[in-house]
């Protein structure tokens, strides 16, 4: 009589148990879906944002070592001119 009661026992808490992890169990799988698709975007961000630097870094040692470059990019960039230079700026006609 003792030893089926345990039994009955120990069996309501394993049961307790499984249902406590089905229930909760379904909210850390959609979590762990959301969160792996997070680490996606991320790393796809993350991918975007090495190209970006490389890119930055090559333009950086272009303009450390290349004049022509940096005279280029300081005439587009900054409306920059050469000594006795005149720039026309010329507006489009609005129609």
């Amino acid at each position: 009589m003792l030893n089926k009661k345990i039994f009955i026992i120990v069996c309501a808490i394993l049961l307790s148990f499984l249902l406590a992890l089905i229930i909760f169990g379904q909210r850390e799988l959609s979590h762990m879906y959301k969160i792996k698709e997070e680490l996606k975007t991320l790393e796809k961000q993350n991918a975007q944002l090495k190209s970006e630097n490389l890119s930055l870094k090559i333009q950086i040692d272009k303009l450390k070592s290349d004049y022509k470059y940096l005279e280029d990019m300081a005439r587009d960039e900054l409306g920059l001119a050469k000594e006795d230079e005149l720039i026309y700026e010329l507006k489009k006609k609005h129609k």
